[in-house]
């Protein structure tokens, strides 16, 4: 089953998502409708009504676990249409909390899926999305979005107790070389969750990543997809749960193995450089970094080394 994100090219011009009580010539509401005609092969009538609103939706994957997918453009700086209106112009923030709640009452598990990561929204829809995370983090288990190109990760803490690991979001590697400054090489991931059983958690327990080295197929003309890394041997940890990430953190700030390594597989085995002090500051910076324009997690770094910091995630989080 294929469990479908809208992301920010599907529209035209790219980026251009007008809210749904846009309408008229300017509406596009022809995109939600292609949308949700083009999703029925995979998705049960029930989530029409929402896709034809605002291009989001949820579906029990199994009983337990219910997926949610958002459509991430609605917090967008890039999408002008939100100098129309930026506070949940299709009320899809309150919808999230709805369903939320409503998988926590029935003792659901919840996956979130979407194509741009909240770490680089306008700052509203950013802790906004931030906050409803906070609140529902024990029933939530994975974060799973896309937009950059570049593989990343990053925990998010709670926002009353700041050195408490409450989740984790991925940022998983493309298919599209292109990207992160210098280039990538294609990649993908797969997954392993606890699956369906009794007494199930329904946690990721594990994530590999497979990539093709376009340098030595331009070379031998040959196509071969090598696997890349399995996180927990790579980072050396025992799972990949809030606490494991947590625990890497503190690993690598005392060990430049670590943070090369993360620097490598961001770029999927494509970058040739190192990465030197400030590369690590940015590196360690963007792994405890879950909202928009917040430099609470970074108060290590300079000013200096933080409008480079910002500078880098801009660019990455631009496709």
């Amino acid at each position: 089953t294929v469990f479908p994100a809208v992301g920010n090219h599907e529209s035209s011009p790219v980026n251009s998502f007008a809210p749904p009580f846009i309408t008229g010539k300017d509406s596009h509401q022809w995109l939600r409708d292609s949308l949700a005609e083009n999703w029925k092969r995979w998705l049960p009538e029930d989530t029409q009504e929402t896709i034809k609103k605002g291009a989001y939706y949820t579906t029990l994957i199994r009983p337990g676990l219910r997926l949610i997918s958002l459509n991430m453009n609605y917090g967008d700086d890039s999408n002008w249409w939100l100098l129309v209106n930026n506070t949940d112009p299709a009320d899809q923030l309150a919808w999230l909390r709805d369903t939320l709640q409503a998988a926590e009452n029935a003792g659901e598990k919840v996956q979130i899926i979407g194509h741009q990561p909240p770490s680089g929204l306008m700052k509203a829809f950013s802790w906004a999305y931030h906050k409803i995370a906070n609140r529902y983090a024990s029933t939530i288990v994975a974060q799973i979005f896309g937009h950059s190109h570049v593989d990343k990760m990053a925990v998010f803490f709670d926002e009353t107790q700041k050195d408490l690991p409450i989740g984790a979001f991925y940022i998983g590697p493309s298919l599209t070389p292109d990207g992160g400054g210098d280039g990538l090489n294609p990649a993908y991931r797969i997954f392993t969750q606890d699956g369906n059983r009794a007494g199930t958690t329904h946690a990721l327990l594990d994530h590999e990543t497979y990539y093709l080295n376009l340098t030595e197929v331009d070379a031998t003309k040959v196509v071969t997809w090598k696997k890349e890394y399995l996180a927990t041997e790579a980072y050396e940890m025992k799972g990949i749960q809030p606490r494991d990430w947590a625990d890497l953190l503190v690993r690598m700030a005392s060990d430049d193995t670590l943070v090369e390594r993360y620097h490598r597989y961001t770029s999927h085995s494509h970058v040739t450089s190192g990465c030197d002090a400030s590369c690590k500051k940015s590196i360690l910076c963007q792994m405890r970094s879950t909202r928009s324009k917040d430099k609470s997690q970074c108060e290590d770094m300079t000013e200096e080394e933080l409008a480079s910091h910002e500078l880098l995630m801009a660019k990455q989080d631009r496709c």
